[in-house]
C-alpha cells in the first residue's frame, strides 16, 4: 500500500485511472450518508464502510465515468452530489452528460457544464488523501423515462477520481480513457463491478420548466 500511495503521489506522466482496491477490512463502520429529499431520483449514497476504489474522471488525462439510474417520469436534473478524491485543488467546473443505455453507455441526451461546485472535506481519507463530498448545481439538463446514464468529467489540472464501492444498487458502471468516445465496464477495467456513490435530485414540479 506505501508504494501505490507513494506512485500516486509522484503524479506520472501517465497516472493510473483507478486508485487501488483498498484494505480488505478496516476499523471504520461510520457512514457519512445524505439524506434523501422528496425529488431525490437516485441514492447511492457514500458509505466508508463500502468504500472499494476510486475511478478517473478527469478532462485533462480524456478520463470520463458513467453510472445508471431509472426514472419513470420525463424530468431534469436539480443536482448532483458525489465524493471524490482530487490530488490537487478543487476543481470549480465539471462536465455533466445524461447518456441513452446500449447496454452501457450510449449516445448523449443531454449536457451541460456546472460551475457551482461546493466541496465539504467528510473527514475521512484514504490512499493518503482526504475524502470530498461535492454539491453540484444542475440547470435544466433533462432525461428522458427509463434508463439513463450519468456521466461526469472534471475540468482543469489533477489527477481526480470519483468514489466507488462494490455493484450493489444498478447496472455497474463505465469508464471511459477518449471522453466518452467507447466505454469498457468497471469490470472489464479494473476487475471488479463498481458503482459509483452519487445521489440525483430532479426538479420538483413546481419548479417544472415550461416546453
Amino acid at each position: 500500500m506505501n508504494a501505490i500511495i507513494l506512485c500516486l503521489i509522484t503524479l506520472q506522466d501517465v497516472p493510473p485511472s483507478a486508485l487501488a482496491t483498498p484494505r480488505a477490512g478496516n476499523d471504520f463502520a461510520h457512514q457519512v450518508l445524505r439524506v434523501e429529499s422528496e425529488d431525490s431520483l437516485c441514492s447511492q449514497a457514500f458509505s466508508y464502510e463500502t468504500l472499494q476504489n476510486g475511478l478517473g474522471f478527469s478532462q485533462n488525462h480524456n478520463w470520463m465515468m458513467a453510472d445508471d439510474f431509472y426514472s419513470v417520469y420525463e424530468w431534469d436534473l436539480f443536482r448532483v452530489e458525489i465524493w471524490a478524491i482530487y490530488s490537487e485543488s478543487n476543481p470549480q467546473s465539471i462536465l455533466i452528460q445524461i447518456r441513452s443505455d446500449l447496454s452501457g453507455p450510449g449516445s448523449v441526451i443531454d449536457s451541460g457544464t456546472s460551475n457551482s461546485l461546493s466541496h465539504q472535506d467528510t473527514g475521512y481519507s484514504q490512499w493518503g488523501y482526504p475524502l470530498w463530498y461535492n454539491d453540484i448545481a444542475v440547470s435544466y439538463i433533462g432525461f428522458p423515462v427509463g434508463k439513463s446514464w450519468l456521466a461526469l468529467q472534471t475540468i482543469g489540472t489533477g489527477n481526480n477520481y470519483w468514489l466507488a464501492a462494490d455493484q450493489q444498487w444498478a447496472d455497474m458502471s463505465y469508464f471511459s480513457a477518449n471522453n466518452g468516445g467507447s466505454w469498457s465496464s468497471s469490470q472489464m477495467e479494473y476487475g471488479t463491478p463498481c458503482e459509483q456513490f452519487m445521489i440525483l435530485n430532479r426538479y420538483s414540479p413546481a419548479l417544472e420548466r415550461n416546453p
